[in-house]
């Protein structure tokens, strides 16, 4: 199928493993995206569910790939606070041929400031402004359909046959999966270790396994809503991210 590299879809979990409803701050800011007046991008939004968020990602990606021409897929979390702007700078890397794969950030769900990449950090010395992550959160991350093929070809296990009333009966691949996985490049008190990977990080592993860098705009600042705006619980001064020396562990 030829795909259009001004059509994004933007797939939304909304089913198990978040809310179950899309939080009003989110919702609003997509009304905004849509009534910005850009033309440069058309959004293709799709809401999804699942008996958990892996299983609520890997469905929305094959409808992606198989009811749309999209040139560039990508997540939101129901819970993250996007502007047109945020999203425009993320797309903007993808200008960049060699450019597979780029979020935006956002601060954990916890009091310390932790954001939504994991592993190591590091300025990227291809693209400036950007940073090279060993591993990054599925809440506001896109990519280009090409890095899809080259996964599902692969990892040919990660098939299955879809039971969901939606797609029943075609076949669909588990991309996005959770579960334990052999060491690779992390090691803790000098040792390798097994980690049980989160689907979000699982799909960085695939991607980093394929050679692929993984990117992030470190000025793309997401809100992310609990019971408070995360964004919110930090000073000003201890928002900039600084891009930390590679580590292990």
């Amino acid at each position: 199928m030829k795909r259009d590299p001004r059509k994004v879809f933007i797939g939304m979990a909304v089913g198990s493993g978040q809310d179950g409803v899309t939080r009003w701050e989110t919702s609003m800011s997509l009304i905004r995206l849509i009534a910005s007046g850009i033309t440069e991008y058309e959004f293709y939004l799709c809401p999804g569910g699942g008996c958990d968020v892996a299983h609520a990602r890997n469905l929305m990606l094959h409808e992606a790939r198989t009811r749309t021409d999209c040139g560039l897929y990508g997540f939101l979390d129901s819970d993250v606070v996007p502007t047109a702007a945020h999203l425009l700078k993320i797309l903007s890397a993808f200008k960049h041929p060699d450019v597979m794969i780029c979020a935006g950030l956002y601060p954990l769900k916890s009091l310390a400031l932790r954001w939504s990449y994991g592993l190591w950090s590091e300025e990227s010395k291809r693209h400036p402004g950007l940073w090279e992550v060993g591993e990054v959160c599925t809440g506001c991350l896109f990519f280009r359909p090409e890095l899809t093929d080259q996964l599902v070809a692969a990892y040919p296990e990660t098939e299955f046959r879809v039971d969901d009333a939606r797609f029943k009966g075609e076949t669909c691949h588990e991309l996005f999966a959770m579960g334990p996985v052999a060491p690779r490049d992390w090691e803790r008190n000098g040792k390798p270790y097994r980690r049980r990977m989160s689907e979000d990080f699982m799909f960085s592993m695939r991607v980093r396994d394929q050679g692929h860098h993984i990117y992030v705009d470190p000025t793309v600042q997401l809100g992310h809503i609990g019971s408070i705006n995360y964004l919110d619980l930090h000073k000003p001064g201890m928002k900039k991210p600084v891009a930390a020396v590679a580590t292990t562990g």
